[in-house]
């Protein structure tokens, strides 16, 4: 009894240092509403609200609620960038080290980044875009209907495009595979 009670006394600081940590973890995220430069953590875009980022840099992600605008240059974002139902997404130049994965928003325009992991874009009801980007993973392009415009990309992976309505425009990309409305592209 004597030694499991030394065990849990010695295992409590870790404890408590565990439970600070979970903490902090929410205390690093920035919100932007505006121009943001420099460096930080994680980045949140509130809903409705618009975050020009110039020259960033993050050791984790960017988030945009709903409704929200991102507008990206010359960043280097050390994880994923992630939208579900934005207003507006542009990302000039730049790195990303995990995925960006945009969802069910209007406008998506992303041109000369170097995205680590995938690049995914799907369900937008206005214009995406994608020129001259260099991406370690896979390009999709999913059920949009506002139009689509690939050119000049450049894909470790494979480019795949599904249900977009018109099917999508462009040309000169890279991939190991072009699959479905991109074969041609």
């Amino acid at each position: 009894m004597a030694m499991q009670r030394t065990v849990l006394a010695s295992l409590l600081p870790l404890a408590i240092l565990a439970a600070g940590l979970t903490g902090a973890a929410h205390a690093d995220e920035r919100r932007c509403d505006g121009t943001l430069s420099g460096d930080h953590d994680n980045i949140a875009v509130r809903t409705g609200g618009t975050c020009n980022l110039q020259g960033v840099r993050t050791s984790g992600s960017v988030v945009v609620a709903r409704g929200g605008s991102l507008s990206m240059s010359g960043s280097r974002i050390g994880g994923n960038v992630q939208a579900e139902g934005a207003r507006a997404i542009t990302i000039d130049g730049g790195s990303i080290d995990g995925s960006v994965q945009l969802r069910q928003g209007n406008s998506a325009r992303i041109s000369n980044a170097a995205i680590e992991g995938d690049l995914q874009l799907d369900d937008h009801r206005a214009s995406v875009v994608a020129t001259s980007n260099r991406v370690a993973g896979n390009l999709q392009v999913k059920d949009n209907r506002g139009g689509v415009t690939l050119r000049n990309n450049v894909m470790d992976g494979n480019l795949q495009c599904e249900g977009n309505v018109p099917a999508p425009a462009g040309g000169a990309n890279r991939a190991a595979s072009r699959q479905g409305q991109c074969s041609g592209l």
